[in-house]
């Protein structure tokens, strides 16, 4: 390992790593660090087995903290919660490096990584805590060890590194649904690996490869099937329509027909990507630049025309992985098809390599163009992903869109309940996608308070217990009733209150930074609900 590639590992992790508390807890995050609040040693116990694995280990740093809550500010907590996200998003650069460089050699890997390590798109996922981060770390593992396995000089060898390979595609299905695309992947990637003698196809060894790789995969199935829950519960979110309801193809074809179009603009064409849950400020295509869209099709030429097995097996992860995601689920979302980024970067990465080493080999007009050429792609590139991620982190706390998603004032209504004397006696109903119950644990905590506030989503209230009820409404200024969906997802309780309660004002406003109102607080008494 050269000292470029240390110090793209190097500059990976600072990137993830600097002023990590910047952007508050999401809605996604507040259920874990919630749990990590109240159940300190039950989470430390269930991050002790296989199926957690890294993530998990690395979360035990938190539990000490824990216990010390009174010296553990707001910024320590929020970082040590993202730190698997960041070892993760750092790992898949190293990884990156590694695998293309097995595959195409130092300078394509250099490539690859310093494209990776540099992308707005990942770079978000590994700054906040979501598991599906977890997916392109995974998927370089398998293929890193499939491809070790292949070039393996001894059976020993070989089979060791394609049990590795097993292992990595049994816990990948465990980190996030969209990893159950490796398993397709997986199985046609290994007719493309053959050895270079290109040795006549044995039907029989391939089928006890697959009855090997079965036995790590098929446990993890059985264990869906004994929750209760089911493959269909397990891999499906409720705002997905189940493709196996109804007729399986009709279903597929029909996403592939209304994603396919967005999930390209998104890519590559975007002014701004939509898809993004929790990257909304980032005024940019996921992939950089229109640019990238023919850098792409080059790549994907070039990959065909070498007709080489580990080229094939990038195209099936680059294609299996893009059309399977967006085939799978009826709502776009970009988190979905991060499965690409890792052959689509090896890929961009080789074709700019070719075309400095054609460059290289050329006369000496031409190799002065070629040279420019793919020095100015690269740069050029390279210079916009830096532009927009620091855009991205410079603009992101002050963006409507951004201060939505990531729930901010939370932190701030949180800070205004715990001083509140009278906080037990009544009931805590707060907006969809609000992580005030995360603050006001930590507030309440670190003042050596025994938290015994109800908390009530939307739609969970039931018999008044109480002496009233403390609502937490987002704005109907910047959260109006079709704001995110015809449903009004965002509308519960605001709307509600302003039905039922035409004259009840708030106890306290929040304001986003660009000073349009964020929430509001309202406070009732029992007589108030009942009447």
């Amino acid at each position: 390992m050269n000292v470029a590639a240390l110090f793209i590992f190097v500059l990976a992790f600072w990137i993830r790593f600097h002023n990590l508390w910047l952007l508050p807890i999401n809605h996604d995050e507040a259920r874990w660090a919630y749990l990590l609040l109240r159940y300190p040693e039950q989470v430390k116990e269930s991050a002790s087995g296989l199926i957690n694995f890294l993530p998990s280990f690395l979360r035990v740093l938190l539990f000490g903290c824990v216990s010390e809550i009174k010296t553990f500010n707001l910024n320590d907590f929020a970082l040590h919660l993202r730190l698997p996200s960041v070892v993760a998003g750092t790992a898949t650069v190293i990884l990156i490096y590694l695998l293309a460089k097995q595959m195409y050699g130092n300078r394509a890997a250099l490539i690859s990584s310093l494209l990776l390590c540099v992308l707005p798109w990942h770079i978000i996922h590994s700054r906040i805590m979501e598991r599906v981060i977890w997916v392109p770390l995974f998927g370089c593992l398998i293929f890193l060890c499939l491809l070790r396995a292949q070039a393996a000089t001894s059976r020993i060898a070989g089979l060791i590194w394609f049990m590795l390979s097993c292992l990595f595609l049994d816990l990948s299905l465990r980190k996030y649904e969209s990893a159950v695309l490796f398993i397709p992947i997986f199985i046609i990637s290994l007719l493309f690996l053959r050895k270079k003698t290109r040795v006549q196809f044995n039907f029989k060894k391939f089928l006890i490869i697959i009855f090997i790789a079965g036995i790590f995969v098929i446990p993890f199935f059985c264990e869906i099937q004994k929750s209760g829950g089911g493959f269909c519960k397990y891999f499906f979110r409720h705002y997905h329509k189940n493709i196996f309801e109804g007729n399986l193809m009709s279903n597929i074809i029909l996403n592939l027909k209304n994603n396919m179009g967005l999930s390209i603009q998104q890519l590559f064409f975007a002014s701004r990507a939509n898809s993004f849950l929790y990257g909304q400020a980032l005024k940019a295509p996921l992939l950089v630049h229109p640019a990238v869209f023919i850098l792409m099709l080059g790549a994907l030429v070039s990959a065909v025309l070498r007709r080489n097995s580990v080229d094939f097996v990038m195209l099936v992860w680059l294609l299996g992985g893009f059309l399977g995601a967006i085939g799978g689920i009826s709502l776009f979302q970009e988190r979905y098809v991060l499965i690409i980024l890792p052959p689509a970067l090896i890929m961009l990465g080789k074709f700019l390599s070719d075309i400095l080493n054609y460059a290289k080999n050329s006369n000496s007009s031409k190799r002065l163009i070629l040279t420019f050429s793919g020095t100015l792609f690269i740069c050029g590139i390279l210079s916009m992903e830096i532009y927009q991620w620091r855009d991205y982190y410079l603009f992101a706390p002050f963006d409507l869109n951004e201060c939505r998603n990531n729930s901010y004032g939370s932190q701030e209504a949180a800070e205004y309940l715990s001083k509140q004397s009278d906080i037990f006696d009544y009931e805590v109903i707060y907006g969809e996608r609000m992580t005030v119950y995360v603050y006001l644990n930590y507030y309440l905590l670190n003042e050596g308070v025994i938290n015994k506030c109800h908390y009530f989503e939307p739609g969970e209230t039931n018999e008044m217990k109480r002496k009233g009820r403390i609502y937490l409404a987002w704005a109907s200024e910047s959260h109006p009733h079709n704001y995110m969906n015809s449903k009004g997802l965002f509308e519960f309780p605001y709307y509600y209150l302003k039905q039922k309660h035409p004259d009840l004002l708030p106890i306290r406003k929040i304001n986003y930074p660009n000073g349009i109102p964020a929430m509001y607080i309202f406070k009732t008494t029992a007589e108030d609900e009942n009447g």
